[in-house]
């Protein structure tokens, strides 16, 4: 490990091989369920959505709490110069605040947060490019700038099979949720300086699908190389199709498939796809 700590949370996807070989500490959010918590990695996918579609009240999520983010602190500092801890946005949930709480009353090392405006992999090809810059020795200042060179770069886009899930959590309404069942229409959002923002709108999810990938291409410009990875929550297929066109399409220098962790898919629910990507 360099001199550099890295510590995030599970909502950044990254695959555990990844994690192990950039050396990053990923701490697990709250899963709440009838007013039991669950660590998110508690619960397979299969024992998720069973509870999901089962819950009698929506479920909620939780970051991880100031004495999370303190143990954390305190077991990665052994042979650190610093600690650089990457939260999603602070749009959608307190992570940035406890965490910068826990590095304000951390006694060792010194604790630097960063908000990387994403989630999923959108903030974890940020986290990746600051591991990496650490891995090779660079000092804070490079590592922050490894990340700052990935975080304006850095997209997603994904479709839900129903708003149903973001209406239960309250970040839908409700007649949003009825009409676009009603007309079976499919919307496409992306993330816009950490807020999740409507993109576009279509009849099918294989059209959604398709214009993840125009998009993708779209923001290709003069650049050689693609970072993606695509995301799903229990849709295989529509995860296999995206992977197949981005493997076809693009010239793809890391490429992951990975599932949306539970405390998204609440928001999300089952079938929901999409792309995390940078071009560089």
């Amino acid at each position: 490990m360099g001199r550099i700590h890295i510590v995030t949370d599970n909502v950044a996807c990254i695959p555990e091989d990844v994690l192990r070989r950039l050396e990053i500490v990923s701490i697990p959010v709250y899963l709440i369920f009838e007013n039991r918590s669950y660590r998110d990695t508690e619960l397979s996918p299969e024992e998720f959505y069973r509870m999901l579609e089962g819950a009698r009240k929506p479920p909620t999520t939780s970051s991880p709490s100031l004495g999370d983010y303190l143990t954390t602190f305190q077991q990665v500092q052994e042979g650190a110069e610093a600690i650089v801890c990457f939260t999603y946005s602070n749009k959608l949930g307190s992570a940035l605040s406890t965490a910068t709480v826990a590095a304000t009353q951390f006694s060792g090392v010194p604790v630097h947060v960063v908000d990387t405006l994403g989630a999923g992999m959108a903030q974890g090809f940020v986290v990746m490019a600051a591991a990496r810059a650490a891995q090779e020795g660079k000092d804070l200042e490079g590592v922050m700038a490894a990340a700052a060179h990935v975080m304006p770069r850095v997209h997603v886009e994904f479709v839900l099979d129903t708003l149903e899930y973001l209406h239960r959590g309250g970040r839908a309404p409700a007649i949003a949720a009825w009409l676009t069942s009603l007309l079976n229409i499919k919307l496409v959002l992306h993330l816009v300086n950490g807020a999740i923002v409507p993109l576009t709108q279509v009849r099918t999810q294989r059209r959604a699908l398709q214009r993840i990938i125009d998009k993708v291409d779209s923001r290709r410009g003069s650049a050689t190389s693609l970072h993606a990875a695509v995301h799903h929550a229990a849709a295989p297929e529509q995860a296999h199709w995206l992977r197949e066109q981005l493997t076809r399409r693009f010239p793809c220098v890391e490429l992951y498939v990975t599932e949306i962790p539970s405390p998204v898919a609440v928001h999300t629910g089952p079938g929901a796809a999409g792309v995390a990507y940078y071009w560089d």
